[in-house]
């Protein structure tokens, strides 16, 4: 994602007519104390008959490092929890918050289910029954202008956090920000309303709010509904048994790693191996960019040249013949997370976006010889890498976390 851009949910210090079919069935368990309006995609936008309908079924979710919204939606045992990936994919203990109509707050376990990194969306089921109506989702597209809702929890850790609903309209229904489209909304978005859903006149989900833009105002990012259907329906369809996801997964890595497809290969790599290895090679080659631009200096000085009087284009063109092209992105990430545009975690899984494939080296190609599953959510997988025509073996280090297998460990075998 653009650095520009700023992903609100986890706080981790330290760092549409009201009858459509929806997305799956959510027929309230209570109908709310005034009637929903019939037209949801009117002008008129009536915020307490939107709240009535809203407000209940969406909860605070807090994890061991940080807080986001979310959104409870299914019926019975098929309840789950909604929530943008980014809010619980560093923490542990996942819980929820939920205030009752008479105020009162409830809180519940959840156990993690499944997620979309690709579109930061999160599946988590509660522990126990909730005493709320869930929320409707619809799959009707938004329109430019149409007057909806932000619900959710925004605040700072250590301060009481109480949901809010912030109206707006739909600005854009398909900005693009990197490899991503979203929606997105002039409604009043800060940190901790991330995971929250984004509601229209009916009260019923048409996206999940995800970030804003770090410059502008009132630029909102939201993941549309389409996203939440194909999780949804990931959830739904027949699993494949541990060894066979295990080794599709494989294949798919090894495939975007051959072509060098690092976006996509970096996907497969959890949260530890980016702090464990992307970081520190990001932070050593930041090092390296910032003394070669040091040495560039002095070089110029001594040929007579003042940086402070040559253009921004000339110095550039010095710094690029001395400076790597990757060794100046690692520095421009570093730089963004000492100026806190950005956190070290966010900075090592763009690093790692630009390098996955280079973690085996200048292969050629690469072939899966087999697995093991070690134990119960651990598995190894033994790769052949043909490098300058001498063939090299790697191990890798699996392990299962929300549906998915990720390397957490790469080791080059001797």
């Amino acid at each position: 994602m653009n650095r520009r851009w700023l992903i609100l949910g986890a706080l981790i210090l330290g760092s549409s007519g009201c009858a459509r079919t929806s997305a799956i069935s959510n027929t309230p368990a209570a109908a709310p104390v005034r009637d929903a309006p019939r037209d949801c995609s009117s002008g008129a936008f009536d915020s307490a008959a939107v709240q009535q309908v809203a407000a209940a079924g969406t909860v605070l979710v807090k994890t061991s490092s940080g807080f986001g919204s979310g959104f409870l939606i299914g019926e019975g045992s098929e309840r789950l929890i909604v929530t943008n990936h980014h809010v619980v994919a560093s923490g542990g203990g996942f819980t929820a918050q939920v205030t009752l109509p008479d105020g009162q707050k409830q809180w519940v376990g959840l156990e993690g289910v499944l997620a979309s990194r690709d579109d930061d969306l999160a599946l988590l089921r509660p522990a126990s029954e909730l005493p709320v109506a869930p929320l409707p989702l619809e799959a009707e597209p938004l329109r430019l202008g149409q007057p909806i809702a932000v619900v959710g929890y925004p605040g700072v850790r250590g301060s009481e956090l109480s949901r809010t609903l912030e109206p707006g309209t739909v600005t854009a229904v398909n900005r693009t920000v990197g490899s991503s489209v979203f929606l997105q909304t002039n409604a009043n978005i800060n940190p901790g309303n991330s995971g929250g859903p984004l509601v229209d006149s009916c009260g019923r989900v048409r996206g999940v709010v995800t970030g804003k833009h770090l410059v502008a105002e009132r630029v909102g990012l939201v993941v549309p509904i389409e996203a939440l259907s194909r999780l949804l329906a990931r959830y739904r369809a027949p699993r494949p048994g541990k060894q066979q996801a295990l080794e599709r997964q494989l294949q798919t890595l090894l495939t975007d790693v051959k072509f060098r497809r690092n976006q996509h290969a970096a996907r497969f790599f959890s949260p530890a191996f980016v702090q464990k290895t992307s970081i520190p090679i990001l932070e050593s080659l930041a090092r390296s960019a910032n003394e070669k631009i040091q040495k560039t200096r002095r070089d110029l000085a001594r040929r007579g040249k003042s940086p402070a009087k040559m253009s921004k284009e000339a110095f550039l063109r010095e710094v690029a013949a001395h400076v790597p092209n990757l060794e100046m992105r690692a520095l421009l990430l570093s730089t963004d997370v000492k100026e806190q545009r950005i956190d070290v975690n966010r900075a090592g899984h763009e690093f790692l976006a630009l390098t996955a494939a280079d973690q085996f080296g200048a292969l050629e190609d690469l072939w899966l010889e087999g697995t093991e599953v070690t134990r119960e959510g651990c598995a190894n997988a033994h790769v052949t890498v043909l490098s300058k025509a001498r063939p090299e073996r790697y191990t890798l280090h699996l392990h299962e976390e929300w549906g998915e297998w990720l390397v957490e460990k790469l080791e080059r075998v001797r």
